[in-house]
């Protein structure tokens, strides 16, 4: 029979127990468990929310992804429990309990209730991974027409180790009946999502969102950047990590789905509320070649007393081949200025698709100070680079000009398959999920691919806010990930 001892929870010195693979160290709002070079953190946000670490050797070492807002510390009441092979701690909405010599953690609610166990057995492992830095010769690399526009070819002279990251599995053990939702947008016509397998990476068939929703009242969030593959199969349950610095995920309990949400929202930040006028009608098409196609439109809408609110000026509206240029071309729309400005005064609005493609004085000024990563795709990862695609080129050339709201394209920011060789492989996931996080891997990092698009509306909202107070940012952007909500 085990013995419990029940204590209030402060901080203290280690627990050990009897052949234990784990010891156990209170901390604040949670425990600190080792194992000759593994470290286990358990610690809570809040009562109903729980944030687990984990590292096979060496510190905790963030992810570096921006998903998650930084919060003010919080003290949590806490009460700590002890047997003969686990520890617990309990808060007024949830008991988490370790397993000591697997390091496997279960959670419970109030009464007693199973929520989720994690793989009693095997909850987590680790891989060492190699990081690469692949250096691009854009000068001399091939520009190939694709349903994605003109896409610079990958033209790499050579890849240099720049450290080490992990491959890791986080295993859980679902409950028999239990639903699984959430992970993004796939293709797959899925709700439920026991018994497959997701890949979540950056596509414009898909929005990947490393996040689950459980109907036994709890999500999870996990905080990491790279490739992932959600498996609920016979010989894996749970999600595989490409390339971390350590596991970090997120448990967050409700138990109705809303405020499982609502916890969503205190880790990565409130949805803004958009502008009236994005509650109309939007207007689109594949493009308005020319100022008076946009006005004829409108004003056909006007004359017949059709609503709308928005028109938007999709692709091409700049010079010739200069891609993703964050200018008018002047022979189709000669006084940007004038032209956004009679939009206003037909009572709409009017949003512009802009890129994060680089071309001609951008290209240059941007790669002349290191803002380039290659392919013509600016650093968004920079604050410095995101500061002056947004001064020298948005503001300068599109914003000041009258632009309310912007349609951000090819987020993800490349891909494998927009030509002819998705034919051959859009009939087998594993192999374009392999494809794509190729190319995003050898651009943005291995410990970045999914991120790309967060960061980029991260500067697109910041400097606008800095530049004018009078507008509401509105940026639809054609990728997503947790966090760009805020």
């Amino acid at each position: 029979m085990a013995i419990i001892c029940l204590l209030t929870f402060s901080l203290g010195p280690t627990v050990t127990f009897a052949q234990s693979a784990f010891k156990a160290t209170k901390v604040s709002n949670g425990l600190v468990l080792r194992s000759g070079s593994k470290i286990l953190k358990v610690e809570f946000v809040e009562p109903a929310i729980v944030r687990v670490r984990s590292v096979p050797d060496g510190d905790f070492k963030s992810n570096e992804t921006h998903v998650c807002m930084p919060l003010p510390e919080r003290n949590v009441k806490l009460d700590f429990a002890g047997g003969s092979n686990f520890v617990s701690l309990k808060s007024k909405q949830l008991e988490v309990r370790v397993i000591l010599a697997t390091g496997s953690i279960a959670y419970y609610d109030s009464k007693g209730n199973t929520l989720l166990k994690e793989d009693q057995q095997k909850p987590r492992s680790f891989e060492k991974v190699e990081l690469l830095k692949s250096n691009y010769n854009d000068a001399v690399s091939k520009v190939e027409k694709t349903a994605n526009g003109d896409q610079v070819q990958a033209n790499i002279t050579n890849k240099e180790k720049v450290g080490s990251a992990w491959h890791a599995e986080q295993n859980f053990s679902w409950q028999p009946g239990e639903a699984l939702y959430g992970l993004g947008s796939h293709q797959e016509n899925l709700m439920n999502l026991r018994g497959t397998r997701q890949y979540l990476y950056q596509h414009n068939l898909k929005k990947s969102m490393p996040v689950l929703m459980s109907d036994m009242g709890y999500g999870l969030l996990f905080d990491t950047g790279s490739a992932m593959i959600f498996r609920d199969e016979p010989e894996k349950h749970g999600m595989e990590m490409l390339a971390v610095n350590q596991i970090d995920y997120y448990f967050m309990y409700g138990p109705e789905f809303d405020q499982v949400i609502h916890q969503f929202r205190t880790l990565t930040g409130k949805v803004e509320i958009p502008p009236k006028f994005m509650f109309g009608y939007i207007q689109s098409k594949e493009r308005y070649r020319n100022v008076h196609d946009l006005d004829s439109v409108l004003t056909r809408f006007r004359n017949n007393n059709i609503p709308l609110d928005v028109i938007v000026q999709d692709w091409q509206y700049w010079k010739g081949n200069l891609w993703g240029y964050k200018k008018f071309d002047e022979a189709k729309f000669p006084e940007p200025e004038k032209m956004i400005s009679n939009i206003h005064e037909k009572n709409a609005h009017f949003m512009l698709s802009i890129w994060p493609q680089v071309a001609a004085e951008e290209e240059k000024e941007m790669s002349a100070n290191g803002y380039v990563l290659g392919r013509k795709i600016y650093d968004a990862f920079n604050p410095a680079a995101r500061k002056m695609y947004w001064d020298q080129y948005v503001n300068k050339n599109l914003f000041s000009k009258g632009v309310d709201c912007w349609w951000a394209d090819s987020s993800e920011p490349v891909d494998y398959d927009w030509s002819g060789k998705a034919n051959d492989i859009a009939g087998n996931p594993l192999v374009r999920f392999q494809k794509n996080v190729q190319v995003m891997a050898d651009l943005l990092g291995d410990l970045r691919v999914n991120l790309f698009s967060l960061h980029h509306a991260m500067g697109i909202y910041e400097n606008q806010r800095l530049t004018s107070s009078t507008k509401r940012v509105v940026n639809l952007t054609r990728a997503s990930y947790p966090g760009m909500q805020r």
